[in-house]
C-alpha cells in the first residue's frame, strides 16, 4: 500500500501514527492571479503544488513527509487592474500561515517547509517563519521554487535566461505541470526597467534592488496582458527539464531535512 502523502486523506489516528516516523509537514502557498492572456488564474497554485506533490512522492516511502492542504490565494495587490485576481493583505496571509503551521507544530510536527508558489508572498511568509520558529522551537524553512532550487536550469533551459511572470520559463514549467495554456494568446511583453538595478528576473544575483511590487509595478502601464517576459518561446519540453531538476533538489531537500536533529 503506497504511502499516504496528503494530510486531509488521513484519519487522525493515522495522523498519530505517522508521528511516529515523521514530522516533517509542507505548506503549499500559492497565488489567484492574472497570468497574461495565455495562462489561467491558477498558475502559480499548479506549478507549485505538482512540484510539491512529486518531490513528496518520490521520497514517500523513506521520508514520509505530509502535505498539508494548500492556500491558494496570495498577495497580489499589483494585479488587481486585471480581472479574476484575488489578494489577500500581507497581514491576512501571516495569520493564516502562523495559525495552520502552529496547529501543524502542536501536533507534533516540528519541521515545516513553507512552499511559496508566488513572488508576492515573500515578505509575509518570511515574516511568519521566523517568529514562530522563535516561539516554537519547530525547524520551519520557507522554498520557492525558481529561487532555491531553479535558477541556474532556467538560465541553462531557455532562451532569454529569466524567469518573472507569465515569461517563457514560467510558461515553460506551467506547461509541465499540467495547466491549461493557449499559446496562440502568448504575447511578448518585455519593457525596460526603470533601473538597471531593478531586475525583472525572480532570481537575479547582486547588484540587485529589491523594490515593493506596488512601487515599480504599475502592471497596467507596463504591459496590456499582465505578462513581462516572452512566453511565445516557451515549450512544455522545457519546462518538463526545469521541472525535473527541481523536484529531484526538492526531494533531496526533504531527505537531508529528515536527517537533522533539532
Amino acid at each position: 500500500m503506497a504511502t499516504e502523502i496528503f494530510l486531509e486523506k488521513m484519519t487522525w489516528p493515522e495522523v498519530e501514527e505517522r508521528l511516529k516516523e515523521s514530522n516533517i509537514a509542507m505548506v503549499v502557498v500559492a497565488s489567484t492571479e492574472a497570468h497574461g492572456r495565455h495562462l489561467p488564474l491558477e498558475t502559480d497554485f499548479v506549478e507549485v503544488w505538482e512540484i510539491t506533490k512529486r518531490a513528496a512522492m518520490k521520497v514517500a516511502d523513506e521520508v514520509k513527509p505530509v502535505i498539508a492542504p494548500p492556500i491558494p490565494y496570495g498577495v497580489s495587490p499589483h494585479l488587481m487592474p486585471f480581472k479574476g485576481t484575488i489578494t489577500l493583505r500581507e497581514q491576512t496571509l501571516r495569520e493564516l500561515v502562523r495559525d495552520v503551521c502552529e496547529s501543524l507544530i502542536h501536533h507534533g510536527f516540528k519541521k515545516i517547509v513553507l512552499m511559496d508558489g508566488h513572488g508576492g508572498n515573500p515578505p509575509a511568509l518570511l515574516t511568519v517563519m521566523n517568529e514562530v520558529s522563535e516561539k516554537t522551537g519547530a525547524f520551519i524553512a520557507k522554498v520557492d521554487w525558481w529561487g532555491a532550487f531553479g535558477g541556474d536550469v532556467i538560465e541553462k533551459t531557455t532562451e532569454t535566461h529569466h524567469l518573472y511572470h507569465a515569461c517563457e520559463g514560467e510558461t515553460s514549467v506551467a506547461w509541465a505541470c499540467g495547466a491549461r495554456v493557449l499559446m496562440n494568446e502568448a504575447e511578448r511583453s518585455m519593457p525596460a526597467s526603470p533601473s538597471k538595478y531593478i531586475k525583472f528576473n525572480a532570481y537575479a544575483q547582486s547588484p540587485i534592488v529589491r523594490a515593493a511590487h506596488g512601487s515599480i509595478l504599475a502592471l497596467e502601464k507596463l504591459t496590456r496582458t499582465s505578462a513581462l517576459g516572452d512566453p511565445t518561446l516557451a515549450s512544455k519540453e522545457k519546462g518538463e527539464r526545469i521541472v525535473k531538476a527541481i523536484v529531484d533538489r526538492l526531494a533531496d531537500f526533504l531527505r537531508e531535512l529528515k536527517a537533522i536533529k533539532l
